[in-house]
């Protein structure tokens, strides 16, 4: 397993099916209050006990109090349905509550993801056996790469800002 924690899940649910929002207080003076759906917090309980069992299983880094993580997902799908974006909150929070029941560390929260990545492979023909999901990798953050974060921000001087 090397360095990483590695996860296969199925598909979170859909953003819509995540949250609702409801409207509460007096007329004239609502607010505005969003609530997880029953699914959403079955399905984060379910990634935490899965991040659980693996990281007891293998332990592929050590954590202390400074780790930082890096998190990728790739999201596998046979049609171009869903947004890349709307499966990370659910899966991170549940990946970091698993890890912190795993690891019993005081402040282990998403709040020590410092890096996140995003990927959408679409296969209309895969070569391989193929079932939609969600594979999610845990890293160590190593820090940035301050060389290519010049390279960018002078790149980013030539671009016009509307």
């Amino acid at each position: 397993m090397g360095n990483k924690l590695i996860l296969r899940l199925p598909l979170p649910p859909t953003i819509n099916q995540t949250y609702a929002a409801y409207l509460v207080g007096k007329r004239g003076k609502e607010k505005c209050r969003i609530v997880q759906h029953e699914r959403a917090r079955d399905y984060k309980q379910m990634v935490a006990e899965l991040a659980l069992l693996s990281w007891k299983t293998w332990e592929p880094f050590v954590v202390d109090k400074d780790t930082r993580f890096v998190i990728e997902l790739f999201t596998f799908l046979d049609k171009n349905s869903r947004d890349v974006d709307s499966n990370i909150k659910l899966v991170m929070d549940g990946v970091m509550k698993g890890l912190k029941d795993a690891i019993d560390l005081k402040g282990l929260s998403d709040v020590r993801v410092f890096d996140a990545h995003l990927h959408k492979i679409v296969c209309k023909e895969p070569p391989f056996e193929f079932e939609q999901g969600l594979y999610v990798v845990v890293s160590e953050w190593k820090g940035y790469d301050l060389d290519r974060l010049a390279e960018l921000a002078l790149e980013s001087l030539h671009c016009v800002i509307y």
